[in-house]
């Protein structure tokens, strides 16, 4: 049993086919749950290189149009060297990078799609997709139960009496601040007009921002916003009283206003808040309808600039976090124009 039909379930269920069909050895009966089974995630992800070279030919080349015998620019032979100023600047033009500088970044809909295609092509007697929970007697039934479920689902599909399916992952890394930032945006909404003049040396000082974009142009590019690593470089470096805030939010850099989240939020929680309304997923697991998710849109009386948003678990409203919650989304819009993806007039 496989819960969670995610990129590690997926992966894993891949690997013990094809490893067990390489060896000639009998092959498992392989039955993947998830309660929302129908790939919608344009999130993309990462892949470890060594990941990417050994899934099969067939999903390489529907994932990165090349596979490790046919290589052209990702399965490049030699040392992989990711800079992220290269990867900050070539939302415009995806392709202009020596070989050497392209990692296995995938959308999380389309590795979906490509995985599952090749399980029920070469594996349809022993592989079968569940839409739902797995049922306790079912789990309790098998040789083996991989639960690959990300956190919130572990909390809500817990298997009985084993404590260490409800557990937190281990990771490794030190974050500073639990906090982050998703933006996710079309290539072809950003790109009209000029780039900015500078941006290539405004992507080599760094700003706290991580392009991440798949091979296929079609799908959704995705910055990550890291707080801890934000500067001041397109405003002032210091919010004084709440009145600066609401009066002249947009006149300060990102680092300023995600460092006075504390002194001015009171009894709200402000990080809470932009969560709640950011939030891709909707309670049923599916994606958030277009009309209701949250944009960049900053500017006063234009129609997305203030969207109704459910008031289930707000916690924050106040005139001093609308302000901050325009100026984050003007500055995160003024910060992508310095690094040349957004045209000036996206």
């Amino acid at each position: 049993i496989v819960n969670g039909a995610g990129p590690v379930g997926l992966t894993f269920a891949v690997a013990l086919l094809d490893r067990a069909t390489q060896l000639g050895v009998p092959k498992p009966n392989v039955q993947i749950w998830d309660p929302n089974l129908t790939p919608w995630r344009e999130t993309v992800i990462r892949l470890p290189h060594t990941i990417a070279t050994s899934l099969p030919e067939q999903v390489q080349m529907e994932l990165w149009e090349e596979s490790s015998s046919s290589p052209q620019r990702l399965f490049f032979p030699g040392p992989c060297h990711v800079s992220p100023a290269v990867e900050n600047s070539r939302v415009h033009d995806p392709y202009s990078c020596p070989p050497s500088q392209y990692t296995p970044i995938v959308q999380i809909k389309q590795f979906q799609e490509a995985t599952m295609g090749h399980l029920l092509m070469r594996h349809p007697q022993s592989c079968s997709l569940h839409n739902g929970r797995c049922p306790p007697d079912v789990m309790r039934g098998s040789a083996a139960v991989i639960q690959s479920y990300g956190k919130v689902a572990r909390r809500t599909n817990p298997i009985v009496g084993n404590a260490a399916s409800e557990e937190d992952p281990v990771t490794a890394m030190d974050v500073p601040c639990e906090n982050g930032l998703f933006v996710l945006f079309d290539r072809h909404d950003v790109t009209d007009g000029t780039q900015d003049p500078e941006y290539q040396l405004f992507n080599q000082r760094g700003n706290g921002f991580a392009v991440f974009q798949s091979h296929r142009l079609s799908n959704s590019v995705q910055v990550y916003v890291w707080p801890e690593h934000a500067t001041n470089n397109t405003g002032h470096h210091l919010i004084q009283t709440e009145a600066d805030l609401i009066n002249n939010g947009k006149s300060f850099g990102l680092r300023a206003l995600f460092d006075c989240v504390t002194r001015f939020q009171g009894q709200e929680n402000w990080w809470w808040e932009v969560s709640r309304r950011c939030h891709l997923q909707d309670e049923n697991g599916g994606a958030v309808p277009e009309e209701l998710a949250c944009t960049l849109e900053w500017r006063q009386g234009l129609r997305s600039w203030r969207k109704c948003y459910p008031h289930m678990g707000e916690k924050a409203s106040s005139a001093t976090f609308e302000a901050w919650f325009d100026a984050v989304r003007y500055q995160i819009s003024l910060n992508m124009y310095k690094m040349g993806i957004f045209g000036s007039r996206a």
